[in-house]
């Protein structure tokens, strides 16, 4: 999904491991000490904007700035040229800035869309969103305790 000069895609390098190419994601480099031993972001300004802009979009209201003012800054700072703003380009802006993050499967479950899979062997088929998968089994030992609670379909 990146585009061309987009200083993001600079996060994701290859390299060899035990013969084999291996593709790494360096977006949280240490600055000192060693990998995860040292505060990480858990919340950054660029996701604070891209929420802004969605919800700014949805709603036909400007609070704070307009939808597309947030997406600008998004992208501008990423070497990128402005697009019309739209409920796709922010999401698409959302993937690409909050890759590697784990923030993917929430949206998608936010908006209804089907789960993609895919692994070494290709594409496998979408878990659809109604699939009882989606929602983990309630752990026992919180049943047992709490009889107002039902269990997941599916478990």
């Amino acid at each position: 999904l990146y585009e061309p000069g987009d200083t993001r895609r600079a996060a994701i390098t290859t390299g060899r491991k035990s013969n084999t190419l291996v593709t790494y994601v360096r977006k949280w480099v240490p600055t000192q000490g060693v990998n995860f031993l040292q505060n990480i972001p858990i919340m950054r300004i660029s996701e604070m904007f891209l929420i802004r802009a969605e919800a700014n979009f949805r709603g036909g209201t400007a609070i704070g700035a307009t939808a597309q003012a947030d997406l600008d800054r998004i992208r501008t700072r990423s070497g990128l040229g402005i697009v019309p703003v739209s409920v796709n380009a922010i999401l698409k802006e959302r993937r690409i800035e909050l890759a590697f993050e784990g923030d993917r499967w929430f949206d998608l479950v936010r908006l209804g869309q089907d789960i993609p899979k895919t692994s070494a062997l290709g594409n496998l088929p979408a878990i659809a969103i109604t699939d009882f998968r989606i929602l983990a089994p309630i752990p026992v030992g919180e049943l047992s305790v709490n009889p107002n609670l039902v269990k997941n379909d599916g478990y």
